[in-house]
């Protein structure tokens, strides 16, 4: 089974040149499917999606801003990700800026 890890990435690829609302809707998507399919009562759907939220916001808050709120000004793409809201030119561009194709 692929980790969490490869299955971002995954994700990521199918992503590729979708707008950020198309990608966070069908991210959405998939957690609540999964969130369904998981648990047999929507409280413990709701406990782990409570948990989630959680680890999201804090995580979000750490690694992207800072203290200030404002988003940190430094590159926090892993290697080898695509970058979903570029249109498909401009994806292009990305590709051989980062050596990709």
């Amino acid at each position: 089974m692929s980790s969490a890890r490869d299955l971002a990435t995954s994700f990521a690829h199918a992503a590729h040149g979708y707008n950020y609302e198309t990608v966070i809707d069908a991210a959405a998507n998939l957690l609540r499917n999964a969130l369904a399919q998981r648990h047999k009562t929507l409280g413990a759907s709701v406990e782990q999606l409570d948990d989630i939220v959680q680890n999201l916001k804090t995580t979000l808050a750490a690694n992207h801003y800072g203290p200030d709120g404002e988003r940190k000004n430094i590159n926090i793409a892993p290697a080898g990700m695509l970058f979903p809201h570029l249109d498909g030119e401009s994806a292009k561009l990305m590709d051989r800026v980062l050596g990709r194709k």
